[in-house]
């Protein structure tokens, strides 16, 4: 019998479940939460008095590609470092030259090796290259700006970094334990201070891996 027939003796055709309609707010609600990816191990090779002119001059001396190659060649000839790899490089537009590790590298493993990366890639450098580079872990920086702070009564302008950054280690605790990797500088050149002014803003920066250091920093 057609589905016509049944429906007119009465029996009316099954009709199918309704469809579920999940939200996204329901569905996100559900999601497990998910950890941030650890950073990358790497290594800041500092150059002194490094620049733009500089870091074109360095680049065009040495090749980021070379840079890699050489740090492991310098690794391979030391046993004590057999399990320590470098995966790539990278010239900042300052001028220095950023390290990465490669894999089951940690941070502790690029540290303890600095001065043989340091040494390798200074000898690879042309002549004018400073006599000694400098080494230390590729930290995330976190900044803060700290609005309408007093000027007081000084005739001479405002306070000077060294100043400003031992007022803020002796009346916030807080700021006293932040790693600074940036003195608290005036988001203003002091040429430009007006006498008749009574507050400015400051700027610092700090080590920050997670960007959670910022964060706790303006709720305290």
């Amino acid at each position: 019998m057609s589905s016509k027939g049944k429906q007119a003796q009465g029996q009316p055709l099954a009709t199918p479940p309704p469809t579920k309609h999940v939200s996204f707010a329901a569905t996100a609600a559900s999601a497990l939460p998910k950890l941030a990816p650890a950073p990358w191990p790497s290594l800041v090779l500092s150059i002194p008095s490094a620049s733009l002119a500089n870091s074109l001059l360095a680049q065009s001396t040495l090749h980021v590609d070379v840079a890699a190659f050489v740090c492991m060649e310098a690794l391979g000839t030391h046993p004590s470092f057999a399990d320590v790899w470098v995966s790539a490089a990278r010239w900042t537009p300052k001028g220095n030259l950023v390290i990465f590790g490669g894999p089951d590298t940690l941070q502790e493993h690029l540290l303890s090796a600095s001065h043989i990366l340091s040494t390798a890639i200074l000898a690879k450098l042309s002549t004018s290259a400073p006599p000694s580079i400098s080494a230390c872990a590729n930290v995330k920086w976190g900044k803060v700006l700290i609005s309408s702070v007093p000027l007081g009564s000084s005739a001479q302008g405002p306070a000077s970094s060294v100043a400003c950054h031992s007022s803020l280690v002796e009346n916030n605790p807080f700021y006293k334990a932040l790693k600074v990797t940036q003195m608290p500088s005036w988001v203003r050149k002091p040429s430009s201070y007006n006498p008749m002014q009574t507050s400015l803003s400051l700027i610092v920066a700090f080590e920050d891996p997670d960007s959670m250091i910022a964060c706790d920093l303006i709720r305290a």
